[in-house]
């Protein structure tokens, strides 16, 4: 499986999670935005072969670029 693969899973589970009165709440939002910078930079990586590196540097690369709780 792929991040991307697995981001698509995740998404589809955060839709229906994050609601409140039927609707999807704003942390769908966060979620969805914090999936696309994700896939956009390991997207076809191998979901074993990502490990804490990878997530310290894609979380480095979110921080750098702005991307963040509110966005």
């Amino acid at each position: 499986m792929t991040i991307n693969e697995l981001a698509a899973h995740y998404m589809k589970f955060a839709i229906e999670y994050y609601r409140k009165d039927g609707e999807p709440t704003a942390s769908v939002d966060g979620v969805r935005s914090a999936l696309r910078y994700l896939c956009k930079n390991y997207g076809r990586t191998r979901v074993d072969d990502f490990g804490p590196l990878a997530l310290a540097a894609i979380r480095n690369a979110m921080i750098e670029a702005g991307i963040g709780r509110g966005d």
